[in-house]
């Protein structure tokens, strides 16, 4: 798939989002939470990088409640360099700050290193059956997450993608940057893609 059919699907992905009310979006952020919260990986101590949901994302609020409840080390991304789109994973404290993207982000200056977190939860506009994630085209994770590529047997954290089960699409091209997702959670449960739970 070209470019312009990944366009027409974060298009259609981000109109179905918009379709959602209230109601479902509330609905949804609180059996996302209560699905995570019997993963193994959602322990005290744990190294779980997640975000703050804007827009018509969804609600994380539920999902950061249950990550401090359960004493878990709890990381948000920062952006470190715009023109080369990357960013960190930081100890999310207050005070928070907007990014030119709109997204609260932690100032302080302690970075985690990807490879080395239990879970990492990501935002995305769509996925598909077989792993493959559309976020919204910057490639921020991509490059955070590109390690992944480079192992052959340790791959480091559990990638979960987060999102509502509408946002499921019959296929995503894949391209050689991508970093497939390991599963995804969404209010219906979670869906394992490559092996189990770690």
């Amino acid at each position: 798939m070209d470019d312009g059919g990944r366009r027409a699907q974060r298009s259609a992905a981000k109109a179905l989002r918009r379709a959602l009310d209230a109601r479902q979006r509330r609905d949804a952020a609180q059996q996302i939470a209560r699905h995570l919260a019997r993963l193994r990986c959602v322990r005290p101590g744990a190294r779980v990088a997640a975000f703050i949901g804007v827009g018509d994302e969804l609600d994380t609020r539920p999902i950061l409640e249950l990550l401090v409840t359960r004493g878990c080390r709890v990381l948000l991304p920062r952006i470190t360099s715009v023109p080369r789109r990357t960013m960190t994973f930081t100890p999310a404290r207050l005070p928070l700050r907007r990014n030119r993207y709109g997204i609260p982000e932690p100032t302080g200056p302690a970075r985690q290193a990807a490879a080395f977190c239990d879970l990492v939860l990501l935002p995305l506009l769509a996925f598909d059956d077989a792993g493959n994630r559309l976020g919204t085209g910057g490639g921020y994770y991509d490059r955070l997450l590109a390690f992944r590529t480079r192992r052959s047997r340790w791959r480091g954290p559990l990638l979960l993608g987060v999102a509502h089960s509408s946002q499921r699409l019959p296929s995503i091209a894949h391209l050689p940057t991508d970093i497939a997702l390991d599963g995804v959670v969404t209010e219906r449960g979670i869906r394992f893609f490559q092996g189990g739970e770690t």
